[in-house]
């Protein structure tokens, strides 16, 4: 599959053609880029400087509060698709005492009441490790045996849970696997997974990279909000040649001695174009970033809406690029 797409990458037509993919993507769109714990009022900002833009929302159960309902019920009609993420990464990760309720028999209890309002959720992978494939497994099963459909999740690309999924005939699976970091990586799923028309989920990804070159069906990402407290307001750059347009600006808000920084904002070749981009996109100027409004909320949100606005147009160009991989695939199975 990386061979295939590398060897014609620079064959992708460009220029009139754009407007047809454009047509096709709006019609045959697959790709769903979902945005991981948003919150109410940044969406309820966004859909209202943005209405015609489909957000696509991921909520986690680790982190369910008195908002879940108006996203559930009251907003359910202005954005696109929900899933449910069971919440194991916090448990995983988080230290506070919270975690106690991230449990199989709740998430279990949660889902027996709540599971029919989201497009699918993932199972309770609860072991993060290489080695964690029948604990897992087993909790899928528990899931299962209520009644309950999840998303089971790979962990260990190498190893035989795919192969064993696949035999089970499930029709769609996630990658968890902290395994994945290159195309090559990624490739090596693709290639185990060829033809079996299952449905790929990337839990945590959003580079083009990985998700451009390769048909996944969805991922979901927290970047729309960790880019900004990083201090970078992301967007796709018309200057740059290539696939890949994005360009992470660093707003140079922070005392920094590290010269990691790829584009820093003064010293930023294309300062003049973005600056127009933000004020023409957002009605924002540089100094919006920093303090807070007339209303004293932070303008941090500024950030949030700004990087959330990328990740949706990111969503759109990635289907562009998987259609016209499509379309390419079809020409040479035509030949």
């Amino acid at each position: 599959m990386k061979k295939f797409i590398l060897e014609r990458k620079n064959q992708i037509c460009h220029g009139s053609d754009q407007e047809l993919f454009s047509n096709l993507v709006n019609v045959y769109k697959r790709f769903r880029y979902y945005q991981a714990s948003l919150n109410l009022e940044v969406f309820l900002r966004f859909i209202e400087m943005f209405p015609d833009l489909i957000v696509n929302i991921l909520l986690s159960y680790a982190m369910l509060n008195h908002e879940v309902s108006d996203f559930l019920h009251t907003y359910r009609d202005r954005f696109g698709k929900i899933i449910l993420d069971s919440g194991t990464w916090t448990l995983n990760k988080a230290k506070d005492s919270a975690i106690k309720l991230i449990t199989l028999d709740n998430y279990q209890c949660y889902l027996m009441r709540y599971g029919h309002l989201y497009d699918f959720y993932i199972n309770f992978d609860s072991n993060f490790t290489e080695a964690g494939a029948e604990e897992n497994q087993y909790n899928q099963m528990v899931l299962e045996d209520a009644g309950l459909h999840p998303v089971p999740v790979v962990h260990d690309i190498y190893g035989p849970e795919i192969d064993q999924y696949i035999k089970a005939g499930y029709k769609r699976i996630a990658l968890g696997s902290s395994q994945i970091h290159t195309q090559r990586d990624m490739a090596h799923v693709m290639r185990r997974l060829d033809g079996t028309g299952i449905k790929i989920h990337t839990l945590g990804k959003s580079g083009f990279n990985l998700l451009g070159y390769f048909l996944i069906d969805s991922s979901d990402s927290a970047m729309w909000a960790r880019e900004g407290g990083y201090g970078y307001l992301c967007w796709l750059n018309p200057n740059r040649k290539g696939d890949d347009k994005t360009d992470r600006v660093y707003l140079e808000e922070f005392l920094s001695v590290s010269n990691s920084h790829k584009y820093s904002y003064f010293s930023y070749e294309f300062k003049e174009d973005f600056d127009n981009y933000l004020l023409n996109t957002f009605n924002l100027k540089y100094y919006d970033f920093f303090y807070k409004d007339n209303e004293g909320k932070s303008n941090a949100y500024n950030k949030m809406i700004v990087n959330m606005y990328y990740y949706v147009k990111l969503e759109e160009e990635i289907n562009k690029m998987h259609q016209k991989i499509r379309s390419l695939q079809e020409g040479v199975a035509g030949s």
